[in-house]
């Protein structure tokens, strides 16, 4: 099963061959990312300003300045 995360342009897909995304500096406002697999991914810098990211596996993703300001984190995983 793949993961596409769509913000405005580009479009980033995660596959279980290819599970690290990408989406550092990405503007990601109010996306609806629930569920998604976001383990290993690069997020540094991401703005996640009221994203939805409930059930989403952030297990060892990379969050260094990530802007989390509003965003839904119930039930996430690996995010403290």
């Amino acid at each position: 099963m793949a993961t596409t995360i769509t913000a405005m342009t580009p479009t980033y897909t995660t596959t279980r061959d290819s599970p690290d995304a990408n989406v550092a500096h990405a503007n990601l406002t109010s996306a609806n990312l629930t569920g998604a697999d976001l383990g290993d991914a690069n997020l540094i810098d991401a703005n996640l300003t009221y994203a939805n990211l409930t059930g989403a596996n952030l297990t060892r993703a990379t969050l260094d300045g990530a802007n989390l300001t509003g965003a839904n984190l119930t039930s996430a995983i690996g995010y403290r």
